[in-house]
């Protein structure tokens, strides 16, 4: 085969039409998928972070809700504690009109009807002892 000159080819009725160039859809492909995973990976970094900054002031938020509750359980405790002084109990029973028991215990010794038995410690107790 050789090679014809364009003058040739006017012959059989084809003609060469000039046009403008275009790179090949081969070579924009990466370019165009770098920059498309680029802008994702950055939009990516941008959600993560406001969404960290958003759970981050829902956890101070929670942290200041512990606070409060915390004094009013304090408080709470407090409250208690002096509602069960024994203080404050004895002075309100006696605004109702109680009194505190005054027992006396006597005890009454029967000649010969129990008489307690004397133990003496002698060595074989001891040793019999654990």
């Amino acid at each position: 085969m050789t090679a014809r000159a364009i003058g040739r080819v006017r012959s059989s009725g084809l003609s060469v039409v000039k046009g403008r160039a275009r790179l090949p859809r081969l070579v924009l492909a990466p370019w165009i998928l770098y920059v498309v995973l680029l802008a994702v990976g950055f939009l990516a970094v941008v959600y993560s972070q406001s969404a960290l900054s958003a759970r981050g002031i829902a956890l101070a938020e929670v942290r200041a809700e512990i606070a409060v509750a915390e004094a009013a359980s304090d408080t709470l405790r407090l409250e208690i504690a002096a509602l069960r002084s024994p203080h404050r109990i004895a002075t309100e029973a006696e605004a109702l009109g109680m009194q505190l028991p005054t027992i006396a215990i006597e005890t009454l010794v029967a000649p010969g009807v129990h008489v307690p038995a004397e133990t003496t410690w002698t060595s074989e107790l001891v040793t019999a002892s654990p």
